[in-house]
């Protein structure tokens, strides 16, 4: 087990008291299991019905991961690192359901120019989701692709950022990473 690993594995127990007695709101959390089941009409019938059961179930067996003044709904059996290398990271959860190069950032940064949303250069498209409004970006690399999710509030900006592998040609995973990112919420 690499020292990353052993971390985030260790993080996961310690959080996991915590997170059980605090529970996720139940409006966000049946909200997001419902936006998981429309991901699987992008399978596109790769998948025998019992294989796409199991990965739904996956991605619907979710909890709230709450740190400082904000939280967000991971699926239960993601690797998640509250304490990563990188210091502008907040939150890194990996080996999500069934996508094992798939990860989920979280990113806090000081909004300088006071500007929330609007502040934000390129093309982007705005959702609100839960009464929050936030932007989407895309993403694109050689070999991944995924978004980026904006929240803003008081001079403080938090960056959801989602990746998966180029394999996902139909966008089913990148489907459930948006629907993952968008549970993100300021306390």
């Amino acid at each position: 087990m690499t020292g990353v690993r052993a971390l985030a594995k260790v993080t996961m127990i310690a959080l996991a008291g915590a997170l059980e007695a605090q529970g996720a709101p139940d409006r966000v959390l049946s909200t997001a299991r419902a936006s998981h089941d429309s991901c699987a009409t992008l399978a596109g019938g790769d998948l025998t019905p019992a294989v796409e059961k199991r990965r739904l179930e996956g991605w619907k067996d979710a909890r709230r991961v709450s740190i400082g003044d904000w939280w967000i709904v991971l699926p239960t059996g993601a690797t998640i690192d509250s304490t990563p290398r990188d210091t502008s990271e907040a939150l890194v959860a990996t080996e999500l359901p069934y996508c094992e190069y798939c990860a989920v950032t979280v990113k806090l940064r000081r909004d300088s120019i006071g500007r929330g949303l609007d502040g934000i250069r390129g093309e982007r498209d705005g959702f609100t989701t839960g009464g929050v409004r936030g932007a989407r970006q895309d993403v694109e690399c050689d070999y991944c692709s995924g978004d980026v999710f904006f929240f803003a509030r008081s001079r403080q900006m938090a960056l959801i950022m989602t990746a998966t592998t180029d394999e996902d040609r139909r966008g089913y995973l990148r489907c459930h990473l948006a629907v993952t990112a968008k549970t993100f919420r300021w306390r």
